[in-house]
């Protein structure tokens, strides 16, 4: 993802822009039918009877005001049981639902181009001829405005639902590690022999690395760069976040740290770690005992082991160029981690969330790239499960679902996972 492309999706993320967008294009159409009017003939006006349009202004006024207030109150109550039903970094997608976004922003647009038309026939601005294209066009709002309408209840029947939650988590996650995946095969395999370390000189969450500027930097140089800290690395002053292979001047210095963005939160779009971990969250929620919903936690496997697969899958296939910047892989140990432990540590004393885990283990054992990692995180998850567990008979069930990935059988070979729904 490009710097800018990065922008564009933080910028059209906020409900802000899109509620700035719509009103001003409200203006513009309210004041367009004054420019517009001296192209109509008054005689046409007089027949359509256009004179009404105030009235039907002012209904529009008072009942978008009302609406978009009443849909606002809707979100933020969505907003809110989205982080008590899964977890507030979870919620924070919610703010970014596009569909919600559009439909605040058109009642928005509405309202004012009802006010704007309605302040301007009340100074006279307009003539008959404007009258009937502002008439013209409070018909096609109208018709906006319905149709919005009715999708808005159609979605607000999904807004802040767990399944609806997890779904725009995992596909927030399997874009983020599919790129990720893509950038690691894109970058350099050497890393500078004499490093010139580069720090930082501010403190939070890196947010974003601007790769192709980086890269654009190293071949003006003739050289290379190493990535020291990724998207989602926590930094502080003085630590370095990139070596060089030649000694930069200051102004260098500067383009390099204008690379990486740092911010008080992480941020999904090139942290795949990220994705990951508020999956993980999820599923622990779930266990907590005052939830004791496992389903919940099975569901989260079953996502994280599509998000995997299909991500390995695709590497394998996708063909990339090379950028003149050394990026480390994320270590397979670090994700499992970030996603199987809590998992594993919360779901031991349920015989079913602990056989889907090792089930879900065995899978990604049969590729190479996962194996040692899971056969690890299997080995634990076991020892958990046998320390939680009470019954014998339970010990058993999980004891042969870990074999599959601890010993599997010498048929057991790699296959090709069906297509993840985002592709």
């Amino acid at each position: 993802m490009s710097y800018w492309r990065w922008v564009v999706v933080q910028v059209t993320g906020r409900l802000w822009f899109w509620a700035a967008i719509y009103a001003s294009g409200a203006i513009l159409t309210a004041l367009l039918a004054i420019w517009l009017a001296p192209f109509i003939p008054d005689a046409v006006s007089a027949e359509m009877g256009a004179d009404s349009v105030e009235d039907v202004l002012s209904i529009l006024a008072s009942s978008m005001l009302s609406v978009a207030t009443f849909s606002l109150a809707t979100m933020v109550s969505a907003f809110a049981a989205g982080a008590t039903t899964t977890t507030p970094r979870a919620a924070q997608m919610l703010v970014e639902d596009r569909t919600s976004q559009n439909a605040i922003a058109s009642f928005i647009g509405a309202f004012l181009f009802s006010l704007v038309g309605i302040i301007a026939l009340r100074t006279g601005l307009y003539g008959a001829s404007g009258r009937l294209i502002l008439f013209a066009v409070t018909l096609v709002v109208v018709l906006t405005v319905v149709v919005t309408l009715l999708k808005w209840v159609d979605h607000l029947s999904r807004l802040g639902r767990l399944d609806e939650i997890l779904d725009r988590v995992e596909r927030a996650a399997f874009a983020s590690l599919s790129s990720e995946f893509a950038t690691v095969r894109q970058s350099r395999r050497d890393v500078p022999t004499t490093a010139f370390p580069i720090n930082i000189r501010a403190v939070g969450y890196i947010q974003f690395v601007n790769l192709e500027r980086l890269s654009s930097i190293a071949q003006k140089a003739k050289g290379a760069v190493s990535l020291l800290r990724r998207s989602g690395a926590f930094v502080a002053p003085g630590e370095p976040v990139a070596a060089l292979s030649w000694r930069p001047d200051e102004e260098t210095v500067r383009e390099i740290l204008d690379c990486f963005v740092v911010g008080a939160t992480r941020s999904i779009e090139q942290d795949p770690r990220y994705g990951l971990i508020v999956l993980a969250e999820i599923a622990s929620r779930a266990l907590s005992p005052g939830v004791n919903d496992p389903g919940t936690a099975i569901d989260v496997l079953a996502r994280i082991v599509r998000i995997l697969v299909t991500c390995e899958a695709e590497a394998a296939e996708n063909e990339a160029t090379t950028v003149e910047v050394h990026v480390a892989p994320i270590a397979v140990s670090d994700i499992f981690d970030d996603v199987f432990t809590p998992i594993a540590r919360d779901g031991a004393g349920n015989v079913e969330v602990a056989t889907r885990l090792q089930h879900s283990l065995a899978i990604l054992s049969r590729w190479p790239t996962y194996r040692d990692s899971a056969r690890s995180q299997s080995v634990l998850a076991l020892e958990r499960a046998a320390i939680a567990l009470t019954l014998a008979r339970d010990k058993e069930v999980v004891e042969a679902a870990a074999a599959d990935c601890i010993h599997p059988s010498p048929g057991s070979q790699r296959h090709r996972p069906p297509a993840h729904p985002d592709t």
